[in-house]
């Protein structure tokens, strides 16, 4: 991995970290629209790896949603990150 890409995965790292600890207790857009037209309590819970945005296991709401941020931004370079490989793969 070149040092540039290196550099943007830890700078990412980082912004995901600082700003969990800014995050809203609020309900997303989606789950506000739900509640206010009344179908918030009709939704089944869908069974996910981080619900809420919370790591499980991890003691405190702040580090709980700072470890999700730091496995989220790590799969989603990895994604990106084979996709160009791919790519560039076909394209030689």
């Amino acid at each position: 991995m070149s040092k540039n890409i290196t550099m943007v995965l830890l700078l990412s790292i980082g912004v995901a970290i600082i700003a969990s600890f800014f995050a809203s207790g609020s309900p997303d857009g989606l789950e506000w629209v739900a509640e206010n037209l009344g179908f918030l309590g009709s939704a089944g819970d869908t069974p996910g790896a981080m619900p809420d945005y919370l790591f499980p296991g991890v003691n405190g709401e702040g580090l709980a949603t700072a470890a999700a941020g730091v496995i989220g931004v790590a799969l989603t370079f990895g994604i990106f990150l084979l996709a160009a490989k791919l790519l560039k793969a076909k394209k030689a």
